[in-house]
């Protein structure tokens, strides 16, 4: 998933 919304596992990579 490519930038699919929130933050899957990382908190630091929270994706709009």
């Amino acid at each position: 998933m490519s930038g699919m919304g929130e933050n899957t596992s990382d908190p630091s990579r929270a994706e709009t």
